[in-house]
């Protein structure tokens, strides 16, 4: 018998599977969940014989009429088929997906930076960073100029500013969010700076204020988080510069604070994740949107703090839970997206229905489809992440290379008609070019590191969405943080684009 895709689960007092020729997520009763593997490994006459000794006729035959009902009414728990990743690669295919609009763009504008964050892939450069390349006008201007033919005018349309540290060239900086805004309306394009607002003074706020330009501000979290990362050239933290520059732009106008400031939050799980969730929970960041990131793989980490790590996850369920009924001060919105993170969007929009043959491969992109990540010397790459020497998918002076993008995506296409087809979690796998990278290159071995790291990542994340959503008291379903409201949206959105998707 061909393999079958399925996952077996237990929260609480539940009992739960997940499968995959469906994408259904259903509770069960423990008698289906007892037999489930020797009725489908074994069929119905060989399931009867063995368990009739030991369980309650009623309890065994309900058992067995319901999973009789599931696969043949519901086809779930159909075999593993052949399915054909290439698809993706086809030129027409790949021209109609380049062809849909560009909705980002980053330029890097300097690779020069004034702190030695010590996860930084920037710390493995061997040039010193004073002497790193900074962009041209030239370059830049190309890039915008090719960018705004191709995007799409809207709120979801945006440019942004990255390093090394992005005000190390402010003079650029602005001579090109000048050169946007006469070209976009701010309700057209966002404009977007990633900063570590050390070198922030009371003229670049003044303009960023001005021109309604998005500060996203690195900031990990209290001080002894903070600064036991992200420092100086001569090793002092920069905490306190951090936060005096939020303060100042707070006092400056608090509306452009609430509106434009975000915070981006860099993770180490020898850390205690607690500390963190608590310190933005108070204002002045209560009402700032807040992602937390995690760069794992920049740090040495034990499997007694990697378990501790998850153990406290775990606790900050129940406190969610609680102070849904207490009014506990407590970033709800922050927790959702930290504990839960994209399997929430990846369960709630799903289509619940048979898998097709003609499949994406995982949680990649088409590559330069809806955005572009330009180096400081005019590479294209997908995004920041994905930089894979010898990997750029066109330059400032040639724009996109369908040839390069469809060498790019042919690598991760190859490593997913190897490795996923009898796989029970790629319909919710979110891989990417990223944690494929090895060396200077792509890398099978890491791909297949990556698998179990995402499958482990999965199960721990399907469980506490299920542990949440079966306790969310109905009075908050709701409130913006509730995850019910949460799956809800992203149901109405799927069901516009087509399909039927389904929670938990």
């Amino acid at each position: 018998m061909n393999p079958i895709g399925y996952l077996k689960l237990r929260v609480a007092d539940g009992c739960y599977v997940y499968d995959t020729s469906t994408n259904a997520l259903i509770r069960v009763a423990p008698p289906v969940h007892h037999i489930l593997d020797d009725y489908l490994r074994l069929g119905e006459g060989r399931v009867v014989r063995k368990y009739q000794g030991s369980m309650f006729a009623d309890e065994l035959s309900g058992a067995i009429e319901f999973l009789r009902a599931a696969r043949h009414k519901a086809g779930m728990f159909r075999p593993f088929f052949r399915k054909d990743y290439s698809a993706l690669l086809r030129p027409t295919r790949l021209r109609e997906a380049l062809s849909q609009g560009l909705q980002r763009m980053r330029l890097n504008v300097t690779e020069r930076c004034n702190q030695r964050c010590r996860y930084c892939h920037s710390r493995l450069d061997p040039r010193p960073v004073p002497g790193a390349a900074v962009m041209t006008w030239d370059i830049a201007r190309r890039s915008i100029d090719y960018f705004l033919a191709r995007a799409e005018a809207g709120p979801g349309t945006s440019m942004g500013f990255y390093g090394g540290e992005p005000l190390m060239a402010w003079d650029l900086v602005k001579r090109c969010i000048g050169y946007l805004r006469d070209r976009r309306p701010p309700g057209d394009l966002q404009i977007v700076v990633i900063s570590n607002t050390t070198l922030l003074d009371d003229e670049k706020m003044d303009f960023l204020v001005t021109h309604r330009v998005n500060l996203q501000v690195s900031l990990d979290g209290p001080r002894a988080v903070h600064d036991a990362c992200r420092v100086f050239r001569d090793g002092r933290g920069t905490h306190a510069h951090v936060v005096r520059a939020i303060e100042r732009i707070r006092a400056r106008d608090p509306r452009y604070f609430r509106k434009y400031v975000a915070i981006r939050a860099t993770f180490d799980r020898n850390q205690d994740i607690r500390r963190v969730l608590r310190y933005f929970s108070r204002p002045p960041f209560a009402d700032l949107k807040i992602t937390i990131g995690g760069r794992t793989g920049d740090y040495r980490l034990s499997m007694a703090a990697n378990a501790r790590h998850e153990s406290r996850l775990d606790a900050l369920l129940d406190t969610y839970l609680e102070s849904l009924g207490n009014k506990t001060a407590f970033n709800r919105r922050l927790l959702s997206g930290y504990v839960l993170g994209d399997v929430v969007t990846a369960l709630g929009s799903r289509k619940v229905r048979r898998a097709a043959v003609q499949e994406r491969p995982n949680g990649a992109c088409v590559p330069g489809a809806s955005g572009l990540f330009v180096t400081a010397a005019g590479l294209f790459y997908p995004c920041c992440n994905a930089c894979i020497p010898g990997y750029s998918i066109g330059d400032y002076r040639t724009g996109i290379d369908p040839a390069k993008v469809r060498r790019l995506l042919k690598v991760f296409v190859d490593f997913c008609q190897e490795m996923c087809q009898a796989c029970w979690a790629y319909r919710l796998c979110s891989q990417c070019f990223v944690e494929v990278r090895g060396g200077r290159g792509l890398s099978r071995r890491a791909k297949q590191q990556s698998c179990a790291a995402e499958k482990r990542y999965l199960i721990r994340t399907l469980r506490r969405f299920i542990y949440i959503w079966e306790r969310e008291p109905t009075r908050v379903w709701n409130s913006p943080w509730s995850l019910h409201r949460q799956v809800r949206e992203l149901q109405t959105r799927s069901r516009r684009r087509g399909g039927r998707a389904q929670g938990s």
